[in-house]
């Protein structure tokens, strides 16, 4: 399926690309993570390349474009990842490892 590839996703607006750091398409969930500054500040962001109703959708099947998510205004859209997410001295990080092997 055609996607937009991170280095061509540019929402939101004055975002600078840096470096995809992952781009797992075919490979299961489609989706990348890059590094980006934006504002003066980098940070890492994350996104699905292949939402999932376009997975099942014809003309997307057949080559239209995907838009993935997050999209805004019809654009495809970076998500600023939290630092605490994944900073491993952060509390929500210890919860969420916490919270995995609870289960």
């Amino acid at each position: 399926m055609n996607y937009h590839s991170a280095e061509n996703v540019s929402r939101p607006a004055d975002v600078d690309f840096k470096k995809c750091i992952h781009d797992n398409h075919g490979k299961g969930d489609d989706y990348s993570v890059a590094l980006l500054s934006w504002n003066g500040k980098e940070y890492f962001a994350v996104r699905w390349n292949i939402r999932g109703d376009e997975k099942d959708d014809p003309e997307k099947q057949n080559g239209e474009m995907c838009l993935g998510f997050p999209s805004s205004h019809g654009l495809p859209t970076w998500f600023e990842i939290p630092e605490d997410l994944i900073d491993s001295d952060s509390e929500v990080y210890r919860k969420m490892v916490g919270a995995k092997k609870s289960f």
